[in-house]
């Protein structure tokens, strides 16, 4: 197997991609470092696994946190959603581009092996049909911040192909969309759409708040399916080209409240916020590149996945109660 016995470096290793590569690289035979500045909140234990708790903003720690790494898997960095990004956008996409591109200066001259990258569907222009890859350069946003979060990652993916192109490091690099599950930011002030929602119907909201109409579309992905598809490209597609990662389903957000109140027997009034903060109405990626060329498909209906991400929730707060 691939990755049995190389040493692995998962950077932002407490994260929701984080913790989902953590026992698939242990599975797979990997010796696996994941580093943290909430290192103490990464959950597994293992024999080859070391936790480090370090600020891959510093040159010092990020340089030791890379010595004798063969592949490194970069989750690391701020996250936030739509209420996040337009109170404090500029922040966010700068912080990421100086983080990003300093750690892979250091990986390069470190001579790590290979390194993967997680880009964003952000990438894509508003359409009304599914983007595929070669659309990720191809015009640009009207709203000033989803044009800055795609020139942003436009950026960091052409740097990887720069590096890739001129030292002895690959690059594979993923375009994921609308990621949710376990060891999610669930901060109803800064997280994304699904871990909102997942709280509110928890929390009992009634009547139950949905932002704009409910009709906005997407390829809701189960982050498991997503690290999945992160490590076989990187094994087999490190070629510095994106490949979209996501399941060929597409679902409204009303959708994910009906199937979340359907879980927890729970049928509130809707009351819908046409005012509030809102992205974009469709934002679709075609997953077809990546089961031609790997035979890759995301396997989670979002049913299951919502299930799965109920039960966890669940148990963690039984576990903070306890505690």
């Amino acid at each position: 197997m691939f990755y049995h016995k190389k040493n692995v470096l998962v950077a932002g290793g407490a994260g929701l991609h984080g913790q989902s590569l953590i026992p698939k690289l242990l599975d797979r035979g990997a010796f696996i470092r994941a580093c943290d500045l909430r290192a103490e909140f990464i959950q597994r234990r293992h024999k080859n696994l070391e936790i480090v708790k370090c600020d891959l903003g510093v040159e010092n720690q990020a340089r030791e946190i890379l010595k004798g790494i063969d592949i490194v898997f970069w989750t690391a960095g701020k996250v936030g959603g739509i209420k996040e990004a337009q109170k404090a956008a500029k922040d966010l996409i700068l912080y990421d581009l100086d983080l990003t591109s300093h750690f892979l200066k250091y990986a390069v001259e470190e001579k790590v092996d290979r390194f993967g990258l997680i880009s964003s569907c952000y990438v894509y222009p508003p359409s009304q049909k599914a983007s595929c890859e070669e659309q990720g350069f191809v015009g640009q946003h009207q709203n000033p911040i989803a044009y800055g979060l795609s020139w942003g990652k436009r950026y960091l993916e052409t740097l990887c192909k720069f590096l890739h192109m001129t030292t002895k490091t690959d690059f594979a690099i993923i375009r994921p969309t609308n990621i949710y599950g376990p060891h999610d930011n669930y901060d109803l002030n800064t997280c994304h759409v699904v871990p909102a929602l997942l709280r509110k119907v928890l929390d009992q909201m009634n009547p139950f708040e949905i932002w704009g109409d409910g009709e906005d579309v997407r390829p809701f992905t189960y982050v498991d399916d997503v690290t999945e598809g992160f490590l076989v490209v990187t094994e087999k597609y490190a070629v510095s080209e994106p490949l979209n990662i996501c399941t060929h389903l597409t679902n409204t957000v009303n959708d994910v409240v009906q199937i979340l109140f359907d879980i927890l027997d729970f049928h509130p009034e809707i009351k819908f916020i046409p005012y509030a903060p809102s992205s974009l109405k469709y934002l679709v990626s075609d997953a077809s590149r990546a089961r031609e060329l790997l035979k890759f498909e995301a396997q989670t209906t979002l049913r299951e996945g919502l299930e799965k991400t109920v039960r966890w929730y669940r148990e963690c707060s039984m576990i903070r109660k306890e505690l």
